[in-house]
């Protein structure tokens, strides 16, 4: 009972015009209690004006509490805490229909009341009647100030404003936030099409940045062929055209399939693979030119056998995408560190290089299309892998990040594992 009291008392909250009536019916109904109970035990013990006495002293306490709830909530929330300060100062010409509203109402209920205690002697009663009539007009001039502050909120959002508005009330709070979120995705989904412009203009960009270096190699060589005579120097153009085709093809399946990657069009076949084993076969194919850089792959597999449900294929994708990033970016003679662990039911795959150039980019950009760790764009590739890479473990249900402290580069991926369920 007196937790529901407690609870009561604090849950009175608002505008102080609000508050005061809420504590004057609050109390109320305790007075007529301790009075009540009182005055029953004053005709029990004999004590004369012990009902007065007690219900005197619960009248000053029920002030008390009432006077530091509220200039709690006057310290706490300022002018803002007087409900008649926020609706005369949001006062403006186009809104005064409403002003003329809350006027007349006020003029009608005071003409109420005045009735009422014409009629009436009954000085409780009266009391009881008035907070009544005030908690009413109380409630239509915050629905009125809420009216007015949303339709300045939704004014400004049209004007590609922003503007705070305060109101005190639960239900035009939840309006107020909901109008804030719905600005909130306007803009961000605005943001998103101007980045998404933004990135399409830098496609088109990088496509004829990157396809236009072996395009013109290849014209200018097959010219050199068309007018050479000297058959050493044919096979040297040969060579050459052959490299720069291959380079052009490499490009143009690699557009394609982050194309195919990013749309999430492409087929997923599940199978149970063993990771340690997929990356060191993958590694197999990259072992050569490894060497030829004198790069040392260091391959600690902490859980010797992980077993997962995944596209094998794809993943070793992903995979081939990574050792072709190290072999391209790495420091000769340095170590390549892979790691692969089962932490709280996560499979963690981790590798790590030495760049042999100062990363410019941020590790969220390189996730990107057409990202370079330097921006010169002097190394070779399409700058697809890292992009198709991770859209292939989105696709395959994991999550990749990427790290860089100082020269080191960290790509980790992460899978969830999943557990068969036990048939009883």
């Amino acid at each position: 009972m007196i937790n529901w009291i407690k609870k009561s008392f604090r849950s009175i909250d608002g505008y102080v015009e609000k508050q005061l009536v809420d504590l004057l019916l609050y109390f109320s109904f305790g007075f007529i209690l301790v009075f009540t109970v009182s005055f029953f035990i004053e005709n029990i013990i004999n004590v004369y004006n012990f009902s007065v006495a007690i219900t005197l002293i619960y009248a000053m306490l029920a002030f008390f509490y009432s006077m530091v709830k509220v200039v709690r909530t006057i310290y706490k929330k300022k002018k803002n805490a007087f409900l008649i300060y926020q609706f005369i100062s949001n006062f403006k010409g186009k809104y005064y229909n409403i002003y003329v509203e809350s006027l007349l109402t006020f003029i009608f209920l005071m003409y109420t009341m005045a009735t009422i205690m014409v009629s009436n002697r009954n000085l409780f009663g009266i009391v009881f009647i008035g907070a009544i009539l005030a908690k009413i007009y109380i409630s239509i001039l915050i629905n009125n100030l809420g009216k007015i502050l949303l339709n300045k909120k939704v004014e400004a959002m049209y004007s590609g404003k922003d503007i705070d508005v305060f109101i005190d009330d639960e239900i035009y709070k939840d309006s107020v936030y909901l109008i804030n979120h719905l600005h909130d995705s306007v803009i961000s989904t605005m943001q998103d099409k101007i980045n998404s412009e933004k990135m399409k203009t830098e496609l088109i960009t990088n496509i004829s940045h990157d396809i236009k270096t072996p395009l013109t190699s290849i014209i200018n060589y097959v010219d050199l062929l068309n007018h050479e005579t000297d058959e050493s120097e044919k096979k040297r153009y040969i060579e050459i055209l052959e490299y720069n085709a291959k380079r052009l093809k490499t490009m143009v399946i690699d557009l394609i399939y982050a194309s195919k990657t990013g749309t999430g069009n492409i087929d997923i076949e599940m199978e149970v693979v063993e990771l340690n084993e997929l990356v060191l076969q993958v590694y197999g194919q990259f072992d050569s030119d490894f060497n030829k850089m004198g790069l040392e792959f260091e391959y600690n597999d902490k859980r010797k056998t992980v077993l997962m449900m995944t596209d094998g294929a794809k993943l070793s994708r992903v995979i081939e995408n990574i050792f072709s990033n190290i072999v391209k970016y790495s420091k000769p003679n340095t170590k390549v560190y892979g790691e692969c662990d089962v932490v709280n039911d996560n499979i963690i795959l981790k590798f790590s290089n030495v760049s042999k150039n100062k990363i410019e980019v941020s590790a969220e950009e390189l996730m990107g299309q057409f990202v370079r760790g330097e921006r010169s764009r002097h190394s070779e590739g399409s700058g697809l892998g890292l992009y198709i890479a991770k859209n292939l473990i989105e696709l395959l249900g994991g999550t990749s990040k990427i790290s860089i402290d100082e020269d080191r580069f960290v790509y980790e991926i992460n899978f969830k594992v999943t557990r068969k369920k036990k048939v009883k």
